[in-house]
């Protein structure tokens, strides 16, 4: 069975742009024809997903419908967050929904983080994928520079 990405993507950028009033989200940065939601919705296009699940809030929805037209992906559930709470909250409410087959392994993805070698990346999961159970949770990460 294929992974479900969950890409969380309500982050409103006030830790990058703090003294600002009209700040941007870093996932929709303009970095010279690419943003990292961008890059997300093009590493989640890989054979060993499955559709994507986009949790944001309503501020953010028109911004992640282009984002999705863009990289060609046209199956998808967007998950509208009813109030900023963080991470937990958001991943809480996208892992329970109801047409996610219970065996279905997911996997959640920051809108606002940079992965440059996704082929490394892609075979780490593809090497436990065997291990995903309802048992298990895995955490992959690097440490920042």
């Amino acid at each position: 069975m294929k992974i479900r990405p969950v890409i969380l993507c309500g982050g409103a950028g006030t830790r990058l742009w703090p003294n600002s009033k009209n700040h941007q989200a870093k996932q929709f940065i303009d970095f010279g024809n690419w943003t990292l939601l961008g890059k997300t919705l093009e590493r989640v296009k890989a054979s060993i997903f499955d559709a994507p699940i986009i949790s944001t809030n309503s501020k953010y929805l028109k911004q992640v419908k282009f984002h999705l037209r863009k990289a060609k992906i046209s199956k998808y559930k967007i998950v509208l967050e009813p109030a900023k709470r963080n991470t937990a909250p958001a991943i809480l409410s996208t892992a329970l929904i109801k047409d996610i087959p219970m065996e279905q392994p997911l996997m959640f993805f920051s809108a606002d983080h940079l992965i440059e070698k996704t082929n490394i990346f892609n075979k780490a999961i593809n090497k436990n994928n065997a291990n995903l159970t309802d048992q298990n949770i895995y955490i992959f990460g690097i440490k920042p520079t």
